[in-house]
């Protein structure tokens, strides 16, 4: 039992851990904001028009891809039309799901540190992804990058962590 003012460890660890989540939960703000700022900063390159279009033919046409089979991962489509729902069909509804995924790598990317290396390798880890200019630049796209390395992260952490199960499913 801590008694205020007393410094017994617990008390400073568990100052620590919360000033740990604080910090983290700004970083991965700042990487959200940073990245959502140039989410309709650019024209759709035509790769990105083709898995719009594929995107929008599984919402319409055949959600199963059982007459055409693009050569992408349908989740990356599904989670493209879903997010046409909420957002419209516009190119900056295509982009969110990528903004989001490279938000979450953030996340992903702190536990992965810290589970190895320690709580301040998990922050600086964070802050390094979220403040990358490559990072930053590329998860405002409609390609399939930043929701296929956020699925490399979590099979890695989930592997990291034992849940050989799970790292599967991620790969």
């Amino acid at each position: 039992m801590a008694i205020a003012g007393r410094r017994d460890g617990q008390g400073d660890t568990l100052s620590s851990r919360r000033m740990e989540r604080l910090f983290l939960i700004c970083t991965i703000f700042a990487g959200f904001s940073l990245r959502l700022l140039l989410i309709d900063r650019f024209p759709f390159h035509q790769d990105e028009a083709i898995y719009g279009y594929w995107a929008l033919y599984s919402r319409y046409v055949d959600p199963l891809f059982l007459a055409v089979w693009p050569d992408k991962p349908p989740l990356f489509l599904w989670l493209f039309s879903a997010a046409f729902a909420p957002f419209g069909e516009s190119a900056a509804a295509a982009r969110f799901v990528n903004v989001a995924a490279g938000t979450l790598m953030i996340a992903v990317a702190a536990v992965l540190a810290r589970h190895w290396w320690g709580t301040r390798a998990g922050v600086i880890a964070a802050v390094l992804l979220a403040l990358n200019p490559f990072a930053i630049s590329f998860a405002p796209t409609a390609f399939t990058d930043p929701l296929l390395v956020l699925c490399g992260l979590l099979a890695l952490t989930a592997a990291a962590r034992g849940r050989f199960f799970w790292a599967g499913v991620w790969l």
